[in-house]
């Protein structure tokens, strides 16, 4: 779109990882200390396809080749067609670069691939082959120039063989022969004969292994052809960098298979040129063991910490993550769209820090949501406030985008509602319990819900270090959270499950278990702020409740979803909406002061984060009932109202929580 910066590559996060791999590029590098592999997991629209290509751009001229095996595996690929693909990209000489040439590799992946009756005479074979490498006599230079360069002709032949076309057939034939006499050992030619037969029929026969295993001699040769080739690099030359592979995907079938090959054929063989760095969306076959189900593979990256480092789990292969951009980097973001949109600018003091921290609250620093989200701000007018609530409107298309961005692609129709419905609990084991969500016919979904539950990779579960703030892994992503919330409040009366039925559901359960908090919870969520409040009120006459316990139930309260948030209504609105019933009859002052601190902290914005209370396990909270934060003053007054008439240590508590209210969290 026109005036939008490309953002790919510029992040904290995108540089270090590229710095990463760049410094695996270098020669110099012991080549004994290089993970062969490693291994980049990412959840959905986390940015993995993106860096890939950025680190294509940012090779410039050295050996590099960027496979989608997703999309091979969809086109009925094989793992020889990946090393054939790795192999063909390596070839083409670069200035500065050593010549690579893989006789061995072409001549052996050509006689292995050639289709013969099983009957044909093995001279019969062996022509077809020869055939097939050196193809009819030339009339010009171009498809058999590509031959002779990956056959390794000296300078002054390649020469020489421009000239002579004819003459060009013939070498061939002689540099074939003598490279099937040395992968043989020099045996006679009858042998050669014999071998090739052999390598063509255990190539195209039934038995699997038999096929797998000449797949990873292939894949040696080709990685042998490299070493070969760096071994050769003239004194006077200046050290070349490695060749760089980069596979997409590799979470596919045929990426399981590659991958397993490749970490075979490297087993206890001399270090290669090859710096190799693949991604996947969830866990690959060769990770086997090694990740216990629903662990997180790897500890997070800090806010604090910039550098990307890769954590060895089996020889041969280190796995590092790609992390949620950290609020400055969106508010990196926010400052590049400031500066390209047309109209006014959002009317706040710091309007980058703003901007980018309402995106952020959002997004929780998903990649794909956070460019996504900036690119519907561009299309909307009018005050920013209102923008960042109306490109929900299911009119924009937002919410199913970024579903279909952020589910994993084979999420069905059922497994889909069922995470809709799953998702108005804290954690989708909550739900998981409740019976009235799985009536038949919906019982069917609940293992392949309880698998989705497990993974990290598709709850997207954020992990920040702190179990008891992010809570288990069945905790979705808070932007995941968000838009399947935004689907279940789309819901019609005639459906099933509605936000109401959902959450009643869901109230009734709890109280049934008691489990009161949690009924409170879905209660708010109904809208039944009473209810609610009437918890919290009964809890501070609790003679066992401690004020940080007091204040961690509010904060467990106030990040209840909300069914909507209406642009055109102003927060103080809504506010005085959901405490309309304080004027109809008398109500105790301090259950009076308890249900208006709950109905703002409901509806505005997270202040600046307290260990002490906030770490509740639920990292979900969004700022679009109040983004410019109209009601904090209002809550900073009734914290300090009830610190006055509690006194004690209660005081100094709620005391320091209206300051927590009164900074700004941006």
């Amino acid at each position: 779109m026109s005036g939008e910066t490309k953002w790919e590559g510029r992040s904290e996060r995108d540089r270090a990882m590229a710095g990463h791999v760049v410094s695996r590029l270098s020669f110099t590098f012991p080549l004994s200390e290089q993970r062969p592999v490693t291994l980049l997991l990412g959840a959905r629209g986390s940015g993995k396809t993106t860096f890939l290509e950025h680190l294509q751009e940012k090779a410039g001229g050295i050996p590099v080749a960027r496979l989608d095996l997703a999309q091979l595996s969809r086109e009925g690929s094989t793992p020889f067609a990946v090393t054939h693909a790795l192999a063909s990209r390596m070839v083409p000489h670069r200035a500065g670069f050593p010549r690579i040439a893989l006789p061995a590799y072409f001549v052996l992946a050509t006689a292995a691939t050639v289709r013969m009756d099983g009957e044909a005479p093995p001279a019969t074979v062996t022509a077809a082959i020869m055939d097939k490498l050196t193809g009819p006599p030339p009339t010009g230079l171009d498809g058999i120039t590509a031959a002779v360069e990956a056959l390794g002709a000296p300078a002054p032949v390649r020469a020489a063989l421009h000239l002579a076309p004819l003459g060009r057939r013939a070498w061939m034939r002689w540099r074939i022969s003598r490279v099937l006499r040395d992968w043989l050992s020099g045996t006679p030619w009858v042998g050669v004969r014999d071998g090739l037969l052999d390598l063509q029929q255990r190539f195209s026969g039934d038995d699997p292994r038999e096929r797998w295993d000449i797949e990873v001699e292939l894949l040696k040769l080709f990685l042998s052809g490299l070493r070969h080739a760096y071994r050769k690099v003239p004194l006077a030359m200046p050290p070349p960098t490695r060749c760089l592979v980069l596979l997409d995907n590799v979470d596919s079938t045929l990426g399981d298979r590659f991958l397993s090959q490749l970490l075979e054929a490297r087993t206890d063989t001399a270090p290669d040129p090859l710096v190799v760095t693949a991604t996947a969306g969830s866990y690959p076959e060769p990770l086997g063991d090694l990740v216990a189900p629903g662990a997180p593979l790897l500890a997070p990256w800090s806010d604090q910490e910039r550098a990307f480092s890769e954590k060895p789990v089996d020889d041969g292969l280190g796995v590092g993550q790609l992390r949620n951009l950290h609020r400055r980097e969106a508010v990196a973001q926010a400052t590049d769209f400031i500066k390209t949109i047309p109209g006014p600018r959002p009317d706040q003091d710091n309007a980058p820090g703003w901007l980018g921290w309402a995106v952020h609250e959002l997004t929780r620093g998903h990649p794909a949501a956070t460019a996504r989200i900036f690119a519907a701000l561009r299309r909307e007018g009018g005050p920013w406030d209102h923008r960042l609530r109306r490109i929900w409107d299911p009119k924009t298309g937002l919410v199913d985008e970024l579903l279909q961005r952020l589910l994993p692609r084979e999420t069905g129709d059922q497994l889909r509602a069922a995470l809709v419905r799953g998702s108005a609990a804290i954690g989708l084991e909550h739900a998981a319990v409740v019976p009235r969500l799985w009536t038949e016919p919906y019982a069917g979904t609940r293992a392949e819900y309880g698998n989705f539950a497990q993974n990290p990779l598709h709850t997207m579960h954020v992990s920040t270090g702190d179990p008891e703030a992010d809570g288990p892994v069945q905790v979705l992503h808070p932007m995941l959270r968000f838009l399947l919330l935004r689907k279940l409040a789309e819901t019609g009366p005639a459906e099933d499950f509605t936000w109401d039925t959902v959450h009643t559901a869901l109230r009734d359960w709890a109280e049934e278990e008691g489990r009161p908090g949690m009924a409170a919870y879905h209660a708010l969520a109904l809208g039944d702020v009473p209810y609610a409040a009437a918890y919290l009120n009964d809890r501070f006459d609790n003679g066992e409740e401690t004020p940080h316990r007091w204040c961690s139930r509010l904060c467990r309260l106030r990040r209840a979803p909300r069914r909507e948030d209406a642009h055109d209504e102003t927060p103080s609105d809504h506010y005085e909406r959901l405490v309309g019933h304080l004027n109809r009859g008398p109500v105790d002052g301090r259950l009076r002061t308890v249900t208006r601190l709950l109905a703002a902290s409901w509806i505005c914005p997270e202040p600046p984060q307290d260990p002490a209370t906030d770490r509740v396990g639920d990292p979900y909270r969004m700022p679009l009932g109040d983004p410019l934060r109209e009601l904090n003053g209002e809550i900073a007054g009734r914290f300090r109202t009830l610190a006055y008439s509690a006194g004690g240590t209660w005081n100094g508590v709620l005391g320091a929580k209206a300051v927590q209210y009164e900074r700004r969290p941006w």
